[in-house]
């Protein structure tokens, strides 16, 4: 089996996207400036799946839903790292110019400098999709905030955002802030904090002179209270 992680694009898709993560109910496309996370309701992906084993030669379709995330100034570098061994190729279509051999799977991406001195690494954890904010002691974390686009509606619940979608609900779980000193974790109050469609951290006394890690985990709840890891 393939093994998960960020595949990088050489050419199969266009030009803005710069990865893809595959997931079990979805798809998350990283471009220049945003994520987007198509996602479609777990019950019906597996009926889809079922489909098509079945019916090989039948044009199968689904309903899914994609919102997108936008970090701060929402343009960025994006860096891959940690390529794992396997690789895939893409033969699209007829046309060789979208063909693309070995591409690279990767265990870990960065989005560089989404604000000064703020930089985003998406990785799994533990079979979850997991952005960490790196701060440096130089950013400015209260102007940092998150753009969420085409959700339904945005709530925090006992501290964890929900992102209500017309499919299905999203929840980022409370972040967990820390910093690293002296070879000790040294944990920070953190909490969502959330105007209109905007979500930005309000965090606890810290050291400014070392980087501030925050951790939020994005999970995908689908019907009748069923999770699915993303």
């Amino acid at each position: 089996a393939q093994s998960a992680g960020f595949i990088e694009n050489k050419g199969q898709w266009t030009l803005q996207v710069q990865a893809k993560y595959a997931l079990p109910n979805g798809m998350v496309s990283f471009t220049d400036n945003e994520g987007r996370l198509a996602l479609i309701e777990e019950k019906q992906m597996h009926d889809l799946v079922h489909e098509v084993h079945d019916n090989p030669e039948d044009q199968v379709l689904g309903t899914g839903h994609t919102y997108s995330m936008k970090f701060g100034s929402g343009f960025y570098k994006t860096d891959l790292y940690n390529r794992q061994k396997d690789y895939v190729n893409y033969f699209l279509g007829n046309r060789p110019s979208k063909w693309a051999t070995r591409v690279g799977v990767y265990r870990k991406m960065m989005m560089r400098e989404v604000e000064p001195g703020i930089d985003v690494a998406w990785e799994m954890d533990k079979g979850h999709l997991k952005y960490t904010l790196e701060v440096a002691s130089s950013a400015d974390l209260a102007s940092f905030k998150i753009q969420y686009g085409a959700v339904r509606n945005l709530s925090i619940e006992e501290g964890k955002l929900k992102i209500i979608l017309p499919n299905l609900t999203v929840e980022e779980q409370t972040p967990y802030a820390y910093q690293l000193i002296n070879n000790q974790e040294i944990p920070v109050e953190c909490a969502f904090d959330l105007v209109n469609n905007s979500v930005s951290f309000t965090v606890g006394n810290y050291n400014p002179d070392y980087m501030l890690f925050i951790d939020p985990i994005v999970v995908a709840s689908t019907n009748s209270g069923s999770t699915v890891n993303t």
